[in-house]
């Protein structure tokens, strides 16, 4: 897990949010809940990205899922 993500879930969980993850290499020793990514936009308020800008998640986000 990158320190950015460690450091926002820690932020969010300090509130009770519950953290979703669709990358389940995240999952291991942290409170989090495994997600599939269009459940993830499914009545959430607050979506913060944290990854690679790579030819894989280039249009991660689109028109679709928002």
């Amino acid at each position: 897990m990158r320190r950015i993500g460690r450091i926002a879930t820690k932020f969010f969980q300090s509130f009770g949010c519950r953290v979703l993850v669709s990358d389940l290499e995240w999952l291991s020793g942290n409170d989090m809940v495994p997600a599939y990514l269009e459940e993830i936009f499914k009545g959430v308020g607050v979506v913060p990205l944290h990854l690679l800008v790579m030819p894989d998640t280039y249009h991660l986000i689109d028109e679709k899922i928002l």
